[in-house]
């Protein structure tokens, strides 16, 4: 009994702390005008690439109608023996059909189910969504209906149930394990305030929704295979006349549909990624406004450090699981702690230097370089409205526990498919 009370009169006094952590009252950004033409501009370019792909796939379709209704009289007047006819008239339909199969397969393909992650409640980190709900009244940005944490080196904003959330401000904040465990909480506020400033663009992020659900259409139009691909690419081997023409045909043709569609989807992902880029630095402002500039930058050198570190501890505990079964054998157990490990590591090796790679924009970049919000925080100067000291995972109640139980179940889950390969 005496544990729970000490419990609940440390939550209670770190409460006191965080809300005296905020110092002022904050104007949200508004929307500027790039982003607002940038929305204009996307969403009509994303109305019509899709109707482009489906008069394609029904050009396609009309063609081969057309072929063989008119094939039919002209094969009759056809010279050659019956064989020849037979392969003339039928390998092109049969290939126009199979192109358009392969056109509209992945648009009804089944997506990859992703890793579960962690569900975090109320009733079990009181402290965080305390901080999470004052970070969004400060904002003025709707409060997330789920809050998960994963093992990745990143935060996200999302619709909890896609499409069915769309209407509703249904909204789940997912958070990186690597980044609670090694930011302080004033860079982990920058990064909450960032997420959140997402959360408060409503028309915004349902357009862009739209806008990803179509670039995706087109991408595994593009480049998405599966066996049905490499029974067609094989399908010339050992084949009659009639199939190794029909397969020729298809292959050529099936080639070419996605040539332009690789042009339809490279023309919208410029588009987007230029809405997507605003969107960012709408949601940096928020950032800036509530943490401050200089935690920002802070936040930007040492979340690029970390996405590094990460790349590094996530190839080298796949290693040592697919050697020994344990990737926690003789390193700690929390996979946090072998980020801090190894960001600690390239410090070293590179005598302190930050790791945020110096190079400009590009024009197919979804998000701003490091190097280019970095300068704008720094523009913006604003000293922020929080201001605390202390780590990030003084936010939680017991970060180590949830760390390693998060760790030991990643382990678990990858040993299976690490053991089949």
């Amino acid at each position: 009994m005496g544990e729970v009370e000490s419990q609940e009169a440390g939550d209670q006094r770190n409460a006191l702390l965080l809300r005296q952590a905020f110092t002022g009252k904050m104007r949200r950004p508004q929307p500027g005008a790039r982003l607002i033409v940038a929305l204009a501009v996307t969403a009509a370019a994303m109305v019509l690439l899709p109707v482009l792909y489906v008069l394609l796939v029904l050009a396609i379709a009309g063609a081969v109608v057309a072929y063989a209704l008119a094939g039919a009289y002209f094969l009759s007047n056809m010279a050659g023996g019956p064989w020849i006819r037979i392969v003339v008239y039928f390998a092109p339909i049969i290939a126009g059909i199979i192109t358009v199969f392969f056109m509209v397969k992945p648009l009804i393909a089944p997506r990859i189910i992703p890793f579960p992650t962690r569900e975090l409640r109320p009733q079990d980190e009181p402290l965080l969504f305390e901080f999470m709900y004052a970070v969004c009244n400060t904002l003025g940005a709707p409060c997330p209906s789920r809050v998960e944490i994963e093992m990745g080196c990143n935060a996200s904003a999302s619709f909890r149930r896609g499409f069915l959330s769309f209407l509703r401000d249904d909204l789940v904040l997912s958070i990186g394990m690597p980044l609670a465990g090694n930011l302080p909480v004033q860079e982990f506020a920058a990064v909450m305030a960032h997420e959140f400033g997402h959360f408060s663009q409503r028309a915004s992020m349902r357009l862009f929704y739209i806008v990803e659900r179509v670039n995706l259409w087109f991408a595994r139009v593009v480049y998405e295979r599966d066996t049905w691909d490499a029974r067609l690419e094989a399908g010339g081997e050992n084949a009659g006349c009639l199939m190794g023409l029909t397969t020729i045909i298809a292959t050529v043709a099936v080639y070419l549909s996605r040539r332009v569609l690789w042009c339809l989807m490279w023309v919208g992902s410029a588009i987007s990624s230029y809405t997507s880029r605003q969107m960012e630095y709408l949601a940096d402002a928020c950032a800036v406004r509530f943490a401050g500039s200089e935690a920002v930058e802070r936040m930007m050198h040492h979340s690029s450090l970390l996405g590094y570190a990460d790349t590094v501890a996530a190839d080298y505990m796949m290693a040592r699981l697919r050697e020994y079964g344990d990737p926690m054998s003789k390193v700690p157990a929390d996979y946090s702690k072998v980020v801090e490990m190894f960001a600690e590591d390239i410090l070293k090796r590179t005598g302190g230097r930050s790791t945020v790679t110096p190079r400009k924009t590009g024009l197919f970049d979804t998000h701003p370089s490091d190097l280019d919000r970095i300068e704008r925080a720094r523009a913006l100067n604003e000293p922020g409205v929080f201001h605390l000291k202390g780590p990030a995972s003084a936010l939680f109640r017991d970060f180590d526990r949830l760390a390693k139980r998060m760790s030991k179940e990643r382990a678990l889950q990858l040993l299976p498919y690490l053991r089949r390969g």
